[in-house]
């Protein structure tokens, strides 16, 4: 018998020589009926394990694991399309500007005087010790449920991480073109998790464009049954 060993033997099957091995091995072949053997054995065991794993891939996944599949698929498209229309469609400051039917430049007026008002507002509130967010951001995110404006925010839509975190993507007037997402862990404050500049009404992201949606993927959008369980 040849000095050709097991493993050389597997990886002239599997073709995974150099061409000068192969042509070593293919004369050892030509003269070891033993060699010749284990060859065969090697196919013939690579066949049956290519056969079983082809049996199984014909074999129907279970009702529940199914059914579980097509929940998170669902999920997930509910989710993409909530953040989708909050990205592309124009904040709430920007629907009462153009209800006033006013000419451009009375608009930005109107709205640097809105923005001013808003952000006295805010600084009027202090910084919760421990949250990214003012105490009365943080009261509102509790409060608020998803498309209802409050004060200077306007909640677009709620989600659950896999942990049980409560997160919420928003958008405040004093950033009218910033989308906002906060999460807040049971016994915890609010904590930034991303922000993403909107883009001007009528447009749209680039694909792959990331951002909130991205951060959302592999959350959970909560129904507003769901959501009303987080809020006080």
């Amino acid at each position: 018998m040849t000095q050709i060993s097991d493993e050389t033997l597997m990886a002239y099957a599997d073709g995974e020589l150099s061409a000068d091995e192969t042509k070593k091995v293919r004369a050892a072949l030509e003269v070891d009926s033993l060699l010749q053997e284990k060859l065969e054995r090697h196919h013939a065991l690579n066949a049956s394990i290519t056969d079983a794993f082809s049996a199984l891939d014909n074999v129907p996944l279970p009702r529940g694991l199914t059914d579980i599949l097509a929940r998170t698929k669902a999920e997930h498209e509910r989710a993409a399309a909530a953040t989708k229309a909050a990205i592309n469609s124009p904040s709430v400051w920007q629907r009462f500007l153009s209800k006033l039917q006013l000419p451009s430049w009375q608009q930005g007026a109107v709205a640097a005087s809105l923005l001013v008002v808003a952000a006295l507002s805010v600084q009027q509130f202090t910084r919760s010790p421990a949250s990214d967010f003012s105490e009365q951001t943080a009261i509102l995110l509790d409060s608020v449920s998803s498309g209802s404006a409050a004060q200077a925010i306007l909640v677009t839509a709620s989600y659950q991480r896999t942990d049980g975190t409560f997160c919420r993507s928003f958008t405040q007037a004093v950033k009218p073109q910033e989308l906002t997402l906060a999460c807040k862990e049971a016994g915890a404050t609010w904590q930034m998790a991303g922000t993403q500049v909107l883009p001007p009404p009528g447009s749209f992201l680039p694909a792959g464009a990331g951002g909130i949606a991205t951060l959302v993927s592999d959350m959970r959008l909560l129904s507003k049954t769901e959501e009303s369980g987080f809020l006080k």
